[in-house]
Order: C-alpha cells, then structure tokens, then sequence
C-alpha cells in the first residue's frame, strides 16, 4: 500500500476534510481528464443524509431548465423576476418555484450569496404566484 492510499483512507480527518472519491470528467473540447481521490474541505452538514435519510440529497436538477426561461441568478432583481415570470408560464409556478428552492438548497453552502438570491425569488414566486 503507498503512502499516498494511506493517507486517504477514512472519512473525516482531524482538520475538517473529507475523501472525495476519483472521477473522470469531459472537458469542453472534448478531452477526457482523470481526477484522483483528494481530501476536500468538509461543506456538509454533520450526519444530514446517513442515518435519517438513506438517498443522498434532494436529487439530480437537469441543467438549464431555468436558464432556457432567460433566468441569471447575477442579473438584476427586475430581470430575474421576468425570467422567472417566462418559466412560470412555460412550466407552471410550483414547478418553477421548485427548481428554484432545490437550486437554493444545492448552493446554500458552496455559494452563499448566489443561495439569498435564489431564496429571494422563491419568496417572489411565493407571494406573486401563491
């Protein structure tokens, strides 16, 4: 066993870390790039999603289902709120309003500031829509 397998081995270490596992990604042009198991900063909440809830998460979000309504969460308040109006219409407002609390959810920890915004507008879908 090298040196390198031992240190990665367990879960949570002493300085707040945990084991990502390896993974291999598809760049933009095409290349395929290996990444190895690295220890990552702990983002999540202790014990969240092992004992009490067996599946991980509040699952996958396809991407650009808010975007193809015009939807950028760094536009303005004003933009934002007619993106969501258009995806209100082309989805319906609980599905709309879904979308954008399980993006809310996703980023509370990662990006924080992008989370508010999202929260935001769920409130706006909220109090417009309901």
């Amino acid at each position: 066993m090298h040196i390198a397998e031992i240190s990665l081995q367990g879960g949570l270490s002493q300085n707040g870390t945990i084991v990502r596992k390896a993974y291999t990604a598809k760049r933009q042009s095409g290349k395929t790039v290996r990444v190895k198991a690295s220890r990552i900063k702990d983002r999540g909440a202790p014990g969240k999603w092992t004992s009490v809830n067996r599946s991980k998460g509040i699952g996958k979000l396809r991407p650009g289902t808010l975007s193809s309504s015009g939807y950028n969460v760094e536009a303005s308040a004003e933009a934002r709120h007619k993106a969501i109006e258009r995806s209100v219409k082309k989805y319906g407002a609980l599905r709309t309003l879904r979308r954008l609390n399980a993006v809310a959810t996703y980023t509370k920890r990662t990006s924080p500031t992008k989370s508010r915004k999202f929260k935001a507008d769920v409130k706006y879908v909220q109090s417009k829509y309901f």
